[in-house]
């Protein structure tokens, strides 16, 4: 049974909630009212109230698994178009970028929850992928040594002690794995980290490099943001500078824990 997961759009400020599936590729995000405390799951109580029941409040299929929420950021882009686009990490040449999220972004994220999946979304100024593969697309995650408006042109200097090297290796795409034609697009599917990052605070570092596409896609993207997050890129996947320059932009991405 594909598993419904709570989607908390982060803010400092609190915000609603919406319901979302990570399980497989896109699909619509509805909103929700109420106010946005923590991660949880559809699944986390049973029908009588009692925590870790199924559907039925019985147990059931859900009962004693790992409880999984995701978080979008920026906190606005469940259901609203950014306004710009980045061809990282899908636009066709090769590269590499780090991207510092503050805390102040992660206000929805708890101290220990695991990193296990992110989702990009397509522009809505974009078509949808034909068949694909990227060679290799590296992931890496840590806290982050600088914060927003601070980053570091070295790639080294940025990464924390704790950096995992979450996935590496081909990804494929599918056609439907990344939808396209609305405004904001629906997130594509769940790319999964074979190592997952727990994070425990601080500014996080996204580092993503890719093999380049011959037929790219550009991804929705904010610029410029207003604070909490900055990006640096370099011009090919080796990159150990990011020679193109920084940014105060925000790739949209959906973020996929595990919850302590």
């Amino acid at each position: 049974m594909r598993r419904a997961l709570l989607v908390l759009l982060a803010s400092t400020l609190g915000c609603g909630v919406a319901f979302s599936d990570t399980t497989g590729g896109g699909g619509s995000t509805s909103s929700a009212g109420g106010s946005a405390a923590g991660p949880t799951t559809a699944e986390g109580a049973g029908g009588d109230g009692t925590p870790g029941g199924g559907r039925d409040g019985a147990g059931g299929e859900g009962a004693g698994e790992p409880q999984k929420g995701s978080l979008i950021l920026p906190e606005n882009a469940g259901t609203v178009e950014a306004g710009s686009a980045n061809s990282s990490p899908f636009g066709g040449p090769p590269g590499r970028y780090q991207q510092v999220l503050d805390d102040t972004l992660l206000t929805g994220l708890p101290k220990g929850a695991a990193i296990v999946g992110i989702r990009y979304r397509l522009d809505s100024g974009d078509v949808a992928f034909e068949p694909a593969t990227l060679a290799d697309l590296e992931i890496r995650l840590s806290t982050s040594k600088h914060g927003a408006g601070s980053l570091s042109t070295t790639f080294a200097d940025n990464r924390g002690d704790d950096e995992v090297l979450a996935r590496s290796g081909p990804l494929t795409i599918e056609p439907g794995d990344y939808p396209a034609g609305d405004s904001p697009n629906a997130f594509g599917k769940v790319i999964e980290l074979s190592s997952p990052f727990v994070y425990d605070g601080g500014p996080l570092l996204i580092e993503v490099a890719n093999t380049g596409l011959l037929s790219g896609r550009q991804v929705d993207n904010v610029y410029p943001v207003a604070g909490g997050s900055q990006s640096v890129y370099g011009g090919s996947y080796d990159a150990t500078v990011g020679d193109l320059g920084a940014y105060d932009d925000l790739i949209v991405i959906e973020l996929v824990v595990q919850l302590p």
